[in-house]
């Protein structure tokens, strides 16, 4: 049931304490109230308290569903100014750093020129730097006292707020150098004074989904299971790159190329067995898969294979350009998982393979 309450007399006015839904501190704090509290009841108790002229302003704790809100805002990367209005679409929860929203961008005003990517219409992240809960407020504002000797410089520091986002755009920077995309990191359109609350917030793109992964292999348990001889399935990410050199993969110390594209659906020959390649000995391996990949491949020429024709023009002891990342021996040096190109000869030739070169 829904609760409101006069809370005292002014003279010639009464002032309201809302407790619909989620409230600041008290034993009916915002985590023990029910869920399903109603949004009209909030809606019309908040008109009404706008309407009444009172002395003391509504205290707000955060922002409902269905909410319109206008703020002066400045991009980060130009710094131009402008004025937006958006409309709260869902409350995604809080912490100690603060607040946020899902909201739709319905007006924007830039005079100046383009302010990040925002565009009417769109969805967006809107952070309140403060959070929605006054015991977690008063928690954050005492450990900053303490190591700090000051308050949360991003709830009330506008050039501290526009900090953060500039920090955010350079670690973008880095993560194109790195990974070749921007898109590896949030990007952060704008920052904002939000008044009613009492706090500096900032704007940035919505992404569906966790922030990162609870895991950094969703196989861990199965890896530690196999030992060898066991099939290999689907036991992790399985990537495609055009890098030149794995031979720090190879030896454990290396990280994914930039350029990877992985995929974690893998399906491989029910016959392939790793552990039985005697060398020398022509046969059908079955070493085939396919693999399929998180993201298009569209920036290379698919591969040649060579037809039943042109496989008929084979012969023993025939000269081939070979280029590959398998082991190789060569009379000054020995190796593997680094691209390599040489002129060789065609050893033996079976019905499903081709060994080329000299074996061992």
């Amino acid at each position: 049931m829904e609760r409101f309450a006069l809370a005292g007399v002014w003279p010639r006015r009464y002032y309201f304490v809302l407790f619909t839904g989620p409230h600041r501190g008290g034993a009916d704090d915002y985590r023990t109230m029910a869920k399903d509290y109603s949004l009209q009841v909030v809606n019309e108790l908040t008109d009404a308290i706008a309407q009444a002229d009172l002395e003391r302003p509504e205290r707000l704790q955060r922002y409902e569903p269905g909410r319109e809100l206008s703020y002066d805002i400045a991009g980060v990367a130009p710094a131009h100014n402008g004025r937006m209005t958006v409309r709260v679409e869902r409350f995604v929860g809080g912490g100690f750093a603060g607040q946020v929203y899902r909201v739709e961008l319905l007006e924007l005003d830039a005079p100046d020129g383009p302010i990040g990517h925002l565009k009417v219409g769109e969805r967006y992240a809107m952070k309140i730097l403060i959070p929605p809960s006054s015991s977690a407020e008063r928690f954050r504002n005492l450990l900053y006292a303490v190591g700090f000797q000051s308050p949360f410089s991003l709830q009330c520091n506008r050039t501290a707020a526009r900090s953060g986002a500039l920090w955010q755009t350079l670690i973008r920077r880095a993560a194109k150098m790195r990974f070749g995309t921007e898109e590896a990191v949030t990007e952060i359109h704008a920052t904002f004074v939000d008044s009613a609350l009492g706090s500096c917030g900032e704007i940035s793109e919505w992404i569906d989904g966790r922030v990162w992964r609870f895991e950094v292999d969703d196989h861990l348990a199965r890896r530690r299971s196999w030992k060898r001889g066991d099939p290999i399935d689907d036991q992790g990410l399985r990537c495609v790159s055009f890098d030149t050199d794995y031979t720090d993969l190879l030896e454990g110390d290396g990280e994914v190329p930039a350029d990877a594209v992985c995929g974690s659906e893998f399906f491989q020959h029910p016959d392939f067995e790793p552990n039985t390649f005697p060398d020398g000995v022509m046969g059908n391996r079955n070493d085939l898969g396919l693999l399929f990949l998180d993201e298009p491949v569209d920036d290379r020429d698919f591969a040649y294979l060579p037809d039943g024709i042109e496989g008929e023009l084979l012969f023993e002891g025939m000269e081939l350009e070979l280029v590959g990342y398998g082991y190789y021996e060569t009379i000054d040096a020995t190796g593997m998982a680094e691209k390599a190109a040489a002129t060789t000869v065609l050893e033996m030739l079976g019905e499903h393979e081709v060994l080329v070169g000299n074996p061992g």
